[in-house]
């Protein structure tokens, strides 16, 4: 596949991919975990050597880095701050990312920000410029992205219903909240009358994060140790039921929903409270990213009267969404 059209979402928890060739009328999808450090930094088999099975091995700057491995396989650190898009983890995410679209030839890659810095001109222009040009990505393999454009991270999602609604005219007349409780950052955008309204929009810190964190503790009051954030990660990705603690079965869905419902809460006060100066109520209430599900029950309380949506494959969602304004867009200059 030479020549394609990318959406592209590296969250804080997962790296999400969609990507369509010129001709092809079905995209593809991908989900990986957004773990990402040098090779050596990963496991050692007992028999000696790097355990990287089924990792995706890529170039950082001349050094051989693994990526979209599950986070609670690495001893470094985890990246949660603003400056994440400027790190090493994440240009290895973007670098498994090109490798993974099978492309020579990038046309239009649309990608998102936190709502906070996808307002800011000098952020987005500073992830362009990181993003365009031509990539090494292995030692005898280079991918050249063209366009590049960063959205609002939930835009993705309104692109996403967008394209799938079956009443896009409606859609384009109402009001619509978009939620986007990520890893890092619980972001929403106002979209009304088809149209971003920034001043509406923001992100917080009480995302998925926050929940992991009030879930541990609550594990912690109640068992006397705790699994800990990675682990709780990995079970909730894969839509485990139970940890291991201590060498017993901890089931978790009670420490998680409890979790959920107190840092939601807290997030959609803070939402409510940016809303305050409208007096439009939202006609739709988008929900998507990983923590889609555990914010549903909250966000219905939250907008009883409103018409609350949780995305398809809700996780994939923005990125999906990324890409078929890639699509549109370059269909609406070639008219």
């Amino acid at each position: 596949m030479t020549n394609l059209f990318v959406g592209l979402d590296i969250g804080y928890s997962n790296l999400k991919l969609a990507c369509r060739g010129a001709g092809d009328s079905i995209p593809r999808d991908f989900i990986f975990p957004a773990g990402a450090a040098p090779l050596a930094d990963l496991p050692h088999k007992l028999s000696g050597g790097v355990d990287d099975q089924g990792v995706m091995v890529v170039d950082v700057d001349g050094e051989r880095w693994a990526a979209g491995v599950d986070q609670s396989r690495l001893d470094s650190a985890r990246q949660l701050h603003h400056d994440y898009p400027s790190t090493k983890p994440y240009k290895a995410l973007f670098q498994a990312a090109l490798l993974m679209s099978e492309a020579d030839h990038v046309d239009h890659l649309v990608t998102g920000l936190p709502v906070s810095q996808a307002l800011d001109p000098d952020c987005c222009k500073a992830l362009v410029r990181r993003l365009q040009g031509e990539h090494r990505v292995a030692k005898e393999r280079s991918i050249l992205v063209g366009r590049v454009t960063v959205l609002a991270q939930p835009i993705g999602a309104y692109c996403r219903f967008l394209d799938t609604t079956d009443d896009p005219e409606s859609l384009a007349s109402s009001k619509v909240l978009v939620i986007d409780p990520g890893c890092y950052s619980f972001d929403f955008s106002v979209v009304e009358d088809g149209g971003l309204r920034p001043a509406a929009s923001g992100s917080s810190p009480r995302a998925m994060s926050a929940v992991l964190e009030t879930a541990n503790g609550l594990i912690r009051d109640e068992h006397g140790g705790a699994p800990g954030l990675p682990k709780l990660e990995r079970a909730l990705r894969q839509r485990d039921a139970s940890v291991m603690l201590y060498g017993r079965i901890v089931e978790i869905a009670k420490y998680v929903e409890a979790a959920a419902a107190k840092v939601a809460g807290e997030a959609l006060t803070e939402l409510k409270n940016a809303q305050r100066m409208s007096d439009r109520p939202f006609d739709i209430v988008l929900l998507t990213g990983g923590g889609a599900a555990l914010w549903r029950e909250p966000t219905q309380a939250a907008f009883p009267k409103s018409r609350v949506v949780m995305l398809e494959n809700s996780p994939a969602a923005n990125a999906q969404g990324f890409l078929a304004y890639a699509v549109q867009s370059e269909e609406a200059a070639a008219i």
